[in-house]
C-alpha cells in the first residue's frame, strides 16, 4: 500500500498456485459491483471425505454469500445424517484499502489462535468477508507431499500409470483378506492369493519394482516376503508416509512415478505421499474417496493383479500375457 496507490488491493498466497487467473479476475469485478463488500475471496464445493481433512479449511455462508465462519473441522457438522454439504475456502483475498490500511491494529482474537486462520480477525472484528464460489480448483500447499504434487502437474507430468516405476503395497487387507488365523501354539496364519504373487513378478520382471509396506510385523509375512524376491520392504511401521518417501529413494522414484494400494485409514497418509493411489473394492467409502481410483477386486482375492495387469497394458506390456515365453519366465522366477 506504501508503494502502489489502489482502492482495491488482491492477494494471491504463495500456496495457492494454480488459481486460474479467471478467478481472480471474477473476484475483482465482484468487488467493484458491490461497494458494500468489505472483504471477498472465494471458495468452490468439496466432497464430505476431503472437509475432513484439517489441512482444506471450510466455510459456511450466509444467503447473501458472507462468510459466517471459517474453520479447519467439517462445517456444518452433520449431527444427525450425512445431508451436510462442503465448500472449500481458496486463499485468495481482496481487501478495500481503509479495512487493509486497519487489518494490523485488529486485536488477534482467540479464534484466529485455535484454528491459526487470520480471517477469522475480521471476522471478530465485525467485517463482511463475501466468498465467491468458482469451480475447483487445483490443489494448494499445505505439506511436502501437496508440493510435489503441484510441482507435477506444473511441469506436465501428472502421474498415469505408464509412468509407474514404483508400486507400494499395503499387506493386511490388500494381499490378504484381513483375516488372522492362529493355530494351536498361538502362532499367527495369513491366507495369500497367488494372482497377487504372480502379479508382483510380473512387475518385476518388467522393471516396475514393488515394496511391501505393512504396520504388522510377522514371521509369516516376512517369509511371503522372502519367497516373491521382494527386497524393498518396510514392516512395523506407523508413519506410512514417511515410509513411503523412504522407499521411493531406494527405489529411486519420483512421488510422481509411484502407485500405492491400501484398504483403510491407516493407508490415507501412503496415498497423500503418492502420485497415484488405490483403494480395494472392499475399502471403507471414505478411504475409497480419498484414492486416485478404486479396484473391482477386493483384499486377498487379487486386488494387487487387478493394478499389476493395469500398469503392464498402460506400458504396453501387455504380451507378457499372451507370451508362452514370458509366462514361462515368470514362472521359472517364481520358483526360484
Amino acid at each position: 500500500m506504501k508503494q502502489v496507490e489502489a482502492d482495491l488491493y488482491i492477494n494471491l498466497q504463495g500456496d495457492e498456485p494454480l488459481v486460474r487467473s479467471d478467478d481472480i479476475a471474477k473476484l475483482a469485478a465482484a468487488m467493484w459491483a458491490d461497494p458494500a463488500v468489505q472483504v471477498g475471496t472465494l471458495c468452490h464445493p468439496i466432497s464430505t471425505e476431503e472437509a475432513a481433512n484439517p489441512n482444506t479449511v471450510k466455510v459456511v455462508l450466509a444467503a447473501n454469500g458472507d462468510a459466517l465462519y471459517f474453520s479447519r473441522s467439517p462445517i456444518p457438522y452433520p449431527r444427525d445424517a450425512e445431508v451436510a454439504t462442503y465448500l472449500k475456502h481458496v486463499g485468495v483475498y481482496a481487501y478495500r484499502r481503509e479495512v487493509l490500511a486497519a487489518y494490523a491494529d485488529l486485536p488477534q482474537p482467540m479464534m484466529e489462535k485455535a484454528e491459526s486462520l487470520e480471517q477469522l480477525r475480521l471476522l471478530a472484528a465485525g467485517l463482511r468477508i463475501r466468498a465467491f464460489q468458482v469451480e475447483p480448483t487445483g490443489p494448494g500447499v499445505d505439506t511436502p507431499e501437496c508440493l510435489e504434487k503441484v510441482r507435477a502437474l506444473m511441469a506436465g507430468h501428472e502421474p498415469t500409470l505408464a509412468g509407474v516405476k514404483l508400486v507400494i503395497t499395503d499387506v493386511d487387507g490388500v494381499l490378504t483378506d484381513g483375516g488372522i488365523y492362529y493355530d494351536a501354539t498361538g502362532e499367527c496364519l495369513k491366507r495369500f492369493h497367488v494372482r497377487d504373487g504372480l502379479g508382483i513378478r510380473l512387475l518385476e520382471e518388467n522393471g516396475v519394482r514393488v515394496a511391501v509396506l505393512s504396520g504388522r510385523d510377522s514371521a509369516t509375512l516376512r517369509k511371503r516376503v522372502a519367497d516373491l524376491g521382494v527386497t524393498l520392504h518396510q514392516f512395523g511401521i506407523k508413519d506410512k508416509a514417511a515410509a513411503c518417501r523412504a522407499l521411493m529413494a531406494q527405489a529411486q522414484a519420483e512421488a510422481s512415478q509411484t502407485a500405492c494400494i491400501g484398504d483403510d485409514s491407516i493407508d490415507l497418509p501412503a496415498f497423500t505421499a503418492c502420485g497415484l493411489s488405490y483403494a480395494v473394492a472392499d475399502a471403507p467409502s471414505y478411504v475409497q474417496a480419498r484414492a486416485t481410483g478404486v479396484l473391482k477386486t477386493s483384499g486377498g482375492h487379487g486386488a494387487f493383479r487387478e493394478l499389476a495387469d493395469a500398469i503392464l497394458l498402460a506400458q504396453g506390456k501387455a504380451h507378457v500375457f499372451g507370451s508362452a515365453e514370458g509366462y514361462a519366465s515368470v514362472m521359472a522366477a517364481m520358483a526360484q
